[in-house]
């Protein structure tokens, strides 16, 4: 499982992002890796149960200590009038044409930090159009998504520009993993490493307790 830490030291005007991985070994028990997570503009990508919606909303709630202004969580998934209430309030919605709640949401967001979730699921144009201006216009924030091919080019030209990368760059992605994933490699590495050995030093019996072991990791891993 990886998540986002906030990083806060002394004597520093802004706080800064650590990624957190945990996992299991071979032997069932729980380690933690942690890097820097370079700042700018943030590209989160994840498959389902890899805590996109929860990384960017905690991103949403730091925002003041991060990026100096207040942050805003949108989704690619969510109505236009959903997401016009996040912006804006109920007075100033009331007889705005589309096109009005479009321009005073962009003006808005040049104050804030804008985290958009399920840039994959974006459709209709119009959406499309509206989604592009929020990147372009926003102070700070983040985007992420599943699968990075069902995403418009469009926007994902306007997330490059964020990051301000030189041609033939690739996106800087924090990529998240589902909790499953990291734990299954820990014991199929560990299984593997065995039954090398035991065929090595041909200690058959060693290969029976590479299974056993497999299997008690299985075990406890049902068990948490």
């Amino acid at each position: 499982m990886a998540y986002l830490v906030l990083k806060e030291t002394w004597g520093r005007n802004k706080a800064f992002l650590g990624l957190r991985r945990t996992f299991l070994n071979i032997f069932g028990q729980k380690r933690v890796r942690e890097e820097y997570v370079k700042g700018g503009f943030l590209v989160l990508r994840g498959g389902k149960g890899s805590g996109k919606t929860r990384e960017l909303k905690k991103l949403a709630e730091w925002s003041q200590k991060l990026y100096g202004c207040d942050g805003v969580y949108v989704s690619g998934a969510e109505s236009m009038t959903e997401i016009f209430k996040k912006f804006l309030s109920a007075e100033e919605l009331k007889g705005r044409t589309m096109a009005e709640k479009v321009e005073m949401c962009l003006e808005r967001a040049k104050e804030l930090a804008v985290f958009i979730d399920d840039l994959d699921k974006i459709s209709g144009h119009y959406k499309k159009d509206f989604i592009k201006g929020l990147i372009i216009n926003c102070k700070a924030g983040a985007v992420a998504f599943e699968d990075e091919k069902h995403v418009y080019d469009s926007l994902l030209q306007e997330v490059r520009r964020k990051q301000k990368l030189r041609r033939g760059e690739s996106l800087r992605v924090v990529e998240l993993e589902a909790e499953e994933e990291i734990k299954d490699i820990g014991g199929i590495v560990g299984v593997v490493l065995v039954v090398v050995l035991a065929l090595v030093f041909r200690m058959p019996e060693m290969i029976l307790l590479a299974m056993a072991l497999r299997y008690m990791v299985n075990e406890g891993r049902r068990k948490t």
